[in-house]
């Protein structure tokens, strides 16, 4: 996996007030980065601007690569899934659905299908928040696994402790 550089450059957005206010940062290929503050002071924003949801006012954001769409024969895809549920805990719910998932698991499956595409940023906000606490640090431990594995995972919490 190459890429997944994070870069911002002076990025400002602005609604009725400032919600991003001129920020610098830049996140290497791989880092673990968190974005740490209490409710309402632009964490969710900055990920917006990241992933190209919302435009800057001012300033620039900067990705060396991003998610990317690749046709898979169904042998690939099975060993794919295999791999993933196997990362994130849920081998022995492979045959479930989701109504048959806790909200844990359910979130679980969704990290798992965002990694599944080999993506060089992983934006994640707020991802233990539905965790059931003994699941918490698994998911937490998975998302930090697969910073080592390639993408660059950017955490957005309120919270001082990630679990």
């Amino acid at each position: 996996m190459s890429g997944g550089q994070i870069e911002l450059i002076d990025l400002t957005k602005e609604f009725d007030e400032v919600a991003v206010d001129s920020v610098n940062l830049q996140v290497a290929s791989g880092e673990f980065f968190s974005l740490l503050g209490p409710s309402g002071c632009g964490k969710t924003t900055t990920l917006r601007l990241i992933a190209g949801f919302e435009q800057p006012t001012k300033g620039t954001v900067l990705l060396d690569g991003g998610l990317r769409n690749a046709r898979v024969d169904k042998g690939e895809m099975k060993r794919k899934v295999g791999e993933m549920l196997e990362l994130v805990g849920l081998t022995a719910f492979e045959k479930r659905r989701p109504a048959q998932l806790s909200g844990g698991q359910q979130q679980r499956v969704a990290l798992a299908r965002a990694l599944v595409l080999g993506p060089a940023v992983l934006l994640l906000d707020e991802p233990l928040g539905a965790l059931e606490r003994q699941a918490a640090p698994v998911a937490e431990g998975t998302a930090e696994g697969a910073a080592g594995a390639g993408p660059t995972p950017t955490w957005r919490t309120s919270s001082g402790s990630r679990t």
